[in-house]
């Protein structure tokens, strides 16, 4: 309208894609500056710029949301496994360690820091390292724990259906010895009996 009003019409369009181009140039530069750290609300002047930073701002916070969720499904299930009275080892198919509670950290003598290496070198017993390769009929075994000889020990293994399975142990050594002390009373009360 000045360019029609003044007779430059050439001149004043110019100068208007000059000021467009300085506006859209600071726009763009805004929304940089934003993306750099993109967890704060972005601020634009301009719609479409806006437009397409809250596009990006909305996905950052859904993705956060989502991976907050997840984050305490999976605390909740690690109280949840640290609580078991029983070890809980999850093994690759390799036999190599992923995961474990505090219960295996504890009777097994294994730490955070074994997770990566083998089982079967940490925990040395013929049986127990065949049930950690599926080579047991029934999945369940017994053994003596290879730390204390009067601890007796039975492992199970969970097969998780990828290549990966769960052993669970537990101490059987008071059920053991509970079960030895039950054979010995009707063994005298039988002997007594006759």
């Amino acid at each position: 309208i000045i360019g029609w009003i003044t007779s430059a019409f050439a001149w004043s369009l110019l100068a208007a894609a000059l000021v467009w181009s300085f506006i859209q140039h600071r726009q763009r530069a805004e929304f940089i500056r934003w993306s750099k750290k993109p967890l704060a609300r972005p601020v634009s002047d301009s719609e479409p710029w806006q437009d397409l930073a809250y596009q990006f701002y909305r996905a950052i916070v859904r993705a956060r949301n989502r991976h907050a969720g997840t984050l305490t499904q999976f605390k909740m299930l690690r109280s949840i496994t640290d609580a078991l009275p029983d070890a809980a080892v999850i093994v690759e198919a390799n036999g190599g360690i992923e995961n474990l509670n505090v219960a295996a950290q504890k009777m097994l003598r294994l730490s955070a820091a074994d997770r990566g290496n083998q089982l079967g070198s940490l925990v040395r017993d013929p049986e127990f390292n065949s049930l950690i390769k599926g080579q047991i009929d029934g999945d369940l075994v017994e053994f003596s724990s290879p730390f204390n000889v009067d601890v007796r020990l039975e492992a199970r293994r969970i097969s998780m259906g990828d290549d990966r399975a769960m052993l669970l142990v537990r101490d059987f050594t008071v059920l053991n010895r509970r079960l030895s002390m039950r054979q010995d009373f009707i063994a005298n009360v039988s002997h007594e009996l006759r």
